[in-house]
């Protein structure tokens, strides 16, 4: 089985707290300009989830086992670091990516930070991430994902955890195509596509800067859409609703964004910029030293099969 890619993830707490899970999945699925039959749309939303266990059993389970390497380099290594905000240091990234049946997966993400003294206690060595996510329009997923300050060798006095997992997020999402009778109204030209995805998200856990203290249950809604051209050239845009506007934090965008050439075919290379800073829309405060495009980082990565 051709696995699909690994997501591009980037070292940025606020992008796992305020659902950016929308946008791997975005990256990664195959982006279709027209809804499915009604008969079709309806067998993916009741397929999602499948698991055919049996497959486990006699040996016929389509397992794959896939790579991923990257170099991140932020736009501006400069600024104001904020307790769960980007990181200012360019990390070398390594990452592993196991699907025993399809769509269910398990991924891990190692860091290396080539400036050490930047990598502040909310920028992780590793960060992973498990569950079941469906390319396909007309599907659920679910997954949880931890890119905190993980450490391989914790530290006591500086209060350092291997993991925290209820610091992690969960988010469960339901892809979709943009309908058709919108297509000509934001599709420039009829060969682009257009796929969306809307999500709900909980962080068990999470920092709260106002009062230095460990709050409980972040609850957002988001919704992205990826634009993509036949050469694989894309933009994605991606919103979040806090449900609790007080659990927005300084490094929790209104939006976030992406742009740039993404290939998930083994052995190709992709080239991207992503922004997870704390954008704000005009009617919203920005922080100082966040929602800027020098905010965001650049990478380059390649991918391949092991298995």
């Amino acid at each position: 089985m051709q696995s699909a890619p690994l997501p591009c993830i980037s070292i940025r707490r606020r992008a796992l707290l305020a659902g950016a899970v929308l946008v791997p999945a975005l990256l990664s699925a195959p982006v279709h300009a027209e809804p499915a039959p009604d008969d079709e749309a309806w067998k993916n939303v009741f397929s999602s989830f499948s698991t055919p266990l049996s497959k486990l059993v006699d040996g016929s389970a389509e397992e794959s086992l896939s790579y991923r390497l990257a170099f991140d380099l932020p736009a501006d290594n400069a600024g104001i670091d904020l307790g769960g905000g980007p990181s200012k240091s360019s990390t070398v990234q390594l990452g592993l990516k196991y699907v025993p049946l399809t769509s269910w997966f398990v991924n891990v993400n190692l860091f290396k930070f080539v400036q050490p003294d930047l990598q502040k206690p909310w920028n992780p060595d590793f960060a992973y991430s498990f569950g079941y996510d469906d390319w396909r329009p007309y599907t659920f997923s679910a997954q949880y994902s931890n890119n905190g300050g993980n450490r391989f060798n914790p530290d006591p006095s500086k209060k350092e955890r291997r993991t925290d997992f209820l610091s992690g997020g969960l988010n469960v999402s339901f892809k979709f195509p943009l309908p058709k009778l919108l297509h000509p109204l934001l599709a420039l030209d009829e060969n682009d596509t257009v796929g969306c995805s809307v999500g709900m998200n909980l962080s068990p856990h999470y920092t709260d800067l106002a009062t230095n203290s460990v709050q409980k249950n972040k609850k957002t809604l988001s919704l992205g859409c990826k634009y993509a051209l036949p050469s694989n050239w894309y933009f994605n845009f991606s919103t979040t609703k806090y449900l609790t506007k007080t659990q927005q934090q300084p490094w929790d965008g209104d939006y976030t964004y992406g742009f740039g050439y993404f290939d998930w075919r083994p052995g190709s290379w992709s080239f991207q910029y992503n922004n997870y800073s704390g954008n704000r829309f005009p009617w919203s405060e920005k922080s100082p030293g966040t929602g800027r495009f020098k905010d965001g980082s650049f990478t380059v990565s390649t991918s391949g099969n092991l298995l």
